[in-house]
């Protein structure tokens, strides 16, 4: 699940860890709600910890998206401060894409933080002077894109591979599990499907699909992503047919590209072209047991 992938990753890492308080051996790291502050568990102070919440929510394109919340809970005594472990938190997590077992894969975009004031919070023992911060990131999800065999999802992503740049492919079993984040040296790409209709040009054995992708690629730097855009719609332009999974073509009729396209909501390459997928065979019982009189043939 998303939010025991955030979990780990939140509690795991040594330099984040080091500035929050210990719960039961574990870095104070929880989601939805904290334990109260005299609970036992707590390896002395309560103070500062961190509490999240993932919220997911239907997306007719991504089948999901939503966000994540952070606060961020330090007592005035507290030598960490909230803006501290705010930067420490986003360098784990955002950023970065979140693979669970099923291959749904998350991505984590930081949007704003915000710091609150300080509070009195009644500790059960003691009154302490409780401040912080609330981090909040978008999610995106890049789910799976494989339609059915021919398929050009598939294609597209093999010739990305070949190219030589490096890609990291987000789709299917093949992709990172756990936290993966994107580098201007192993760039990520990811292929979402547009359209697809079928063609006009019928025949009584296959039928035709008319179809567009669109090509994600992603890194840190935008210069290195505008090159890596105008690379590979280049080698698309020269390369008109892509041979699929089944041995038939796709004949890429055009490819346009935007290397200032947005690279998580739209995409930098346009591919559309044109495939054909062959008709089930219709269940025809076959002819059994046949006699021969030779007799009758000589009468």
């Amino acid at each position: 699940m998303l939010d025991e992938l955030i979990l780990a990753a939140l509690q795991n890492d040594t330099a984040l860890a080091e500035m929050l308080a210990s719960y039961d051996g574990c870095p104070a790291v929880f989601k939805q709600s904290a334990p109260p502050d005299n609970d036992d568990g707590w390896d002395g102070g309560s103070y500062p910890r961190v509490v999240f919440t993932v919220d997911l929510r239907p997306d007719p394109e991504r089948k999901t998206a939503g966000s994540v919340l952070l606060d961020i809970h330090c007592a005035d005594s507290d030598a960490a401060r909230p803006e501290d472990i705010a930067r420490e938190a986003l360098r784990v997590i955002s950023d970065a894409f979140f693979t669970d077992e099923n291959a749904d894969s998350f991505y984590v975009l930081w949007n704003r933080t915000d710091l609150f004031p300080p509070e009195n919070q009644n500790t059960g023992a003691e009154e302490a002077l409780v401040y912080g911060a609330t981090i909040t990131c978008e999610l995106l999800e890049f789910p799976a894109q494989a339609t059915f065999s021919p398929d050009p999802v598939a294609a597209l992503c093999e010739f990305a591979n070949e190219s030589g740049d490096g890609y990291t492919i987000i789709s299917g079993a093949a992709q990172p599990q756990g936290v993966y984040r994107p580098t201007d040296d192993e760039p990520a790409l990811y292929c979402r499907v547009v359209s697809l209709s079928t063609d006009a040009r019928q025949k009584r054995s296959d039928t035709w699909f008319r179809a567009v992708y669109a090509l994600h690629l992603m890194c840190p730097g935008a210069e290195r992503r505008n090159i890596f855009a105008r690379r590979l719609a280049g080698m698309l332009q020269a390369k008109t047919v892509l041979i699929l999974d089944d041995g038939s073509p796709f004949l890429v009729e055009s490819t346009d590209c935007n290397p200032a396209g947005d690279p998580l909501r739209a995409g930098q390459i346009t591919v559309s072209g044109r495939f054909a997928a062959l008709d089930p065979l219709p269940n025809i019982t076959s002819l059994d047991h046949i006699y021969t009189n030779l007799e009758d043939l000589h009468g």
